[in-house]
């Protein structure tokens, strides 16, 4: 892994890190970062690319593209919504149909 940003924090630092990830807690794993790093500290979206790094030389990703590093013109995923407004749920454009019981 080659990543200014992890070469930049402290070596007590780092183990922290690997050990929050995992556990499987990715935001503190974040926050590790940003409150061990030289000012000014790196943005979350840089933090998340270090974090999805570090899980790939931990052996903690399956199999297949790092997820931040995935192709953001594959086919979409079943229940994304990839709408302008974005959002997580999918309504499929009948929102009173969920209030169906």
């Amino acid at each position: 892994m080659d990543d200014p940003i992890w070469y930049a924090l402290p070596a007590g630092a780092r183990r922290p890190v690997d050990v929050d990830l995992a556990a499987g807690r990715h935001v503190q794993a974040i926050k590790a970062i940003r409150d061990a790093s030289p000012e000014p500290p790196p943005g979350i979206p840089a933090c998340m690319g270090v974090t999805a790094d570090r899980m790939a030389e931990l052996g903690l990703l399956p199999h297949g593209p790092t997820p931040l590093r995935a192709p953001q013109d594959g086919p979409a995923r079943a229940g994304v919504n990839r709408s302008p407004g974005g959002g997580s749920r999918r309504w499929n454009g009948r929102p009173a149909a969920c209030l169906r019981g």
